[in-house]
């Protein structure tokens, strides 16, 4: 546990102060990490996601695909039809409650 150190992060004093156990290489990486941007701690962010995310599976990106085709020729045909965002946001709302 040597190479570990207990240090405080300040995530943008939104969420206030946080303890976490990481190693020097991951505490350096996210103090730099904080210095960005915060476009290019959003893109940083999403690409570490993505990393998580594994290698995309070509069946379930077809049936993604295919599943957006429908739904777009549906609309276009006249079957579907969207609803007024004050409306849905309205619904949504009374839902919450």
């Amino acid at each position: 546990m040597d190479n570990l150190r207990l240090d405080a992060h300040l995530d943008n004093d939104a969420i206030g102060r946080y303890y976490e156990i990481m190693s020097k290489t991951t505490d350096d990486i996210l103090n730099n990490a904080m210095r960005l941007s915060t476009a290019e701690r959003a893109e940083l962010a999403a690409a570490l996601l993505a990393s998580l995310d594994g290698e995309p599976e070509d069946d379930v990106d077809a049936a993604w695909a295919a599943e957006i085709q429908r739904r777009v020729e549906r609309v276009r045909s006249g079957e579907a039809k969207g609803r007024p965002w004050p409306e849905v946001r309205e619904r949504l709302e009374r839902r919450r409650e």
